[in-house]
């Protein structure tokens, strides 16, 4: 079943850039466009995202991330990232 994504927001971009680094780290590229463009959630105790992230010219990345707004850090933490993910390729948990 698809989930309609919301349009990413300054929020989930911000989330998207606490985990750049790490996200750079696991695909071995350092990524000079990396813009958050729409995601789904899955709330619980900790919210977890699915971001459909532009990393540069027809190519993007399914970056899912974890937020728990109870932690003192308060830091979006990486949790897995989908290599050569496409523009119409639908963000699922």
């Amino acid at each position: 079943m698809s989930v309609k994504p919301y349009t990413a927001n300054q929020n989930i971009q911000t989330y998207c850039d606490e985990v750049k680094p790490r996200v750079d780290s696991r695909t071995g590229k350092t990524h000079d466009v990396f813009i958050a463009k729409t995601y789904i959630t899955k709330p619980g105790d900790q919210t977890v995202y699915l971001v459909k992230v532009h990393v540069g010219g027809d190519t993007y990345y399914h970056v899912k991330l974890m937020k728990n707004p109870a932690a003192l850090w308060n830091k979006a933490v990486l949790q897995s990232t989908q290599i050569g993910m496409k523009l119409n390729d639908p963000l699922q948990f």
